[in-house]
């Protein structure tokens, strides 16, 4: 009798189909969010509601222009399997729900794009395609931007976000670490005192008493 094969060999039938779908995993896991996000409207009121809303357009959005520029034939069906809705909903869910638009359509595109798509779709990405985009935005607009650790020039805010973009670049692609942000920012901050010295300071408003 010859012994059963690896998991991946296909064996006699017949074969019991267990009815589920990405479809049906996705909403199952939306219903599992709606208590925590009818919360979080109830309790930041309409910000949080069109943040969540925008990002959530945004990633359908994307998804509709990469599937598209891609020549894929599953346009609308991919668009109705609920990945990218989920992936937007649970973006708007990390977002600070006082931020600004473009943080929601940057986010979708990082979510997307760059955290999904490049991977091959649904199922082929490697990691989070959500929290790729949290990582990103809070490594680009939050950590690096930080007024006390980064440059106070013009030329210096320029090389400082260059060097970090490249330093990312090397990390994710030489250093067998897929988050490189955080060290690239780090590494930046210790060159922030000379890279300072390029330009001239921008100018603080001074804050008079009445």
């Amino acid at each position: 009798m010859k012994a059963a094969g690896p998991a991946t060999d296909a064996f006699a039938s017949p074969h019991a189909h267990g009815g589920n779908s990405i479809g049906r995993t996705m909403l199952r896991v939306q219903i599992a969010l709606l208590p925590a996000t009818a919360f979080g409207f109830w309790l930041f009121g309409w910000p949080a509601f069109f943040l969540w809303l925008l990002t959530i357009l945004s990633c359908l959005g994307f998804e509709a222009l990469a599937l598209t520029l891609m020549g894929s034939r599953r346009i609308k069906a991919t668009l109705l399997d609920g990945s990218a809705l989920l992936t937007g909903w649970l973006l708007a869910l990390t977002l600070p729900p006082w931020a600004p638009w473009w943080v929601a359509v940057v986010g979708g595109f990082m979510a997307i794009v760059i955290g999904k798509q490049v991977f091959g779709g649904v199922g082929q990405n490697v990691f989070n395609p959500a929290m790729v985009a949290r990582v990103a935005l809070l490594g680009a607009f939050f950590i690096a931007t930080d007024y006390v650790t980064s440059p106070n020039t013009g030329a210096g805010q320029i090389i400082f976000g260059l060097g970090v973009g490249l330093l990312t670049w090397i990390i994710r692609s030489y250093g067998g670490y897929p988050e490189g942000m955080a060290f690239a920012v780090l590494l930046m901050n210790a060159l922030t005192p000379v890279i300072g010295r390029q330009g001239k300071p921008l100018a603080i408003p001074e804050t008079r008493e009445a």
